[in-house]
């Protein structure tokens, strides 16, 4: 981060007694690049803080709170589409009964719902068998048999046999 190349007072300090030091002997120090830098950051008042406002300002501007409205669009429009998708809350039973199964005689057995983090899971439990094979493939398999090997096309107007 920019603030954090902000001179210490120490090394402004030293800088100052070499620039003096050179000036007194008659001559000019002739500083590189990067050593005029930390000179003109070390005379700018509150650099450290203008440098981190001025950061966090970018950040913002970005990505942070770069259009809200469109990303709550975006995940709105996402939200409706899997209510109305029969197969989605087909494939959402499929997955909390395995869930379920899997999970059987722990706390976290019989859940009613599927939650966000418990989906990204589907995805990272392997069999000990088939290491290529997850838990969210089997699902899918299973919901597919269940199906008669029917399933929506990415357009959702066209059904193909799998």
């Amino acid at each position: 981060m920019l603030a954090d190349e902000v001179p210490e007072q120490d090394f402004i300090e030293e800088l100052h007694a070499m620039e003096t030091r050179s000036q007194q002997e008659g001559s000019l120090a002739q500083w590189d690049t990067p050593e005029q830098y930390l000179v003109a950051l070390s005379t700018a008042e509150n650099a450290k803080s203008v440098l981190t406002a001025w950061a966090f300002g970018a950040h913002v501007r970005d990505g942070l709170l770069g259009d809200p409205n469109k990303r709550l669009d975006a995940l709105n429009a996402a939200c409706n589409a899997l209510r109305e998708s029969k197969e989605q809350v087909d494939l959402a039973r499929v997955m909390l009964s395995i869930g379920n199964r899997v999970n059987a005689n722990t706390a976290r057995g019989g859940a009613e719902i599927l939650s966000i983090d418990s989906l990204l899971k589907f995805d990272n439990v392997r069999s000990p068998c088939d290491s290529s094979m997850t838990l969210l493939k089997y699902c899918v398999q299973k919901w597919k048999k269940k199906n008669s090997g029917y399933f929506l096309d990415g357009d959702r107007e066209r059904i193909i046999k799998s």
